[in-house]
């Protein structure tokens, strides 16, 4: 009986560990990634809570903040503007994608409640924003309201 005991409590031991690994890597691991859209989107990156500080809040650059979801149809329609904007915009505007769906306490924290939403970012402080697929000019605009360029 004892040692019937000390296997179960062996797998359980066993179990919680893998189990804890696996957290550890969704935690922190796999989010803390800053990874770089394919070349034909320029220079987006896709970011998530655990680099947003770093990544936007520190930025010498303005950085415009495409919250998003996979499932999102005006998301998807958006997404060719916002990456030539990327290129058109390179060394003046950073370009960065959050999935709301995988950092859904960021989008809270800013207010978040429609998406596809743009958000403009300078010196760590929302400067400016827009929802909804907008066209290039609207986000054009936003820039020179925002930040004079």
């Amino acid at each position: 009986m004892i040692s019937v005991f000390r296997i179960i409590q062996s797998l359980a031991s066993f179990l919680w560990s893998i189990l804890m690994i696996d957290h550890f890597y969704q935690r922190f691991l796999k989010n803390k990634t800053l990874s770089s859209s394919s070349a034909d989107e320029g220079h987006v990156f896709n970011i998530s809570e655990p680099v947003f500080e770093h990544e936007v809040l520190q930025s010498p650059l303005p950085v415009l903040v495409d919250f998003w979801a996979e499932w999102c149809g005006p998301c998807k329609n958006l997404s060719p503007t916002f990456s030539q904007l990327s290129k058109d915009y390179a060394g003046k505007v950073k370009f960065c994608k959050v999935n709301v769906d995988q950092s859904k306490e960021l989008a809270g924290r800013y207010g978040v409640r429609g998406i596809p939403a743009l958000l403009l970012f300078h010196k760590g402080q929302k400067v400016g924003e827009s929802i909804g697929n907008v066209p290039r000019t609207t986000i054009e605009d936003l820039f020179k309201k925002s930040l004079s360029i």
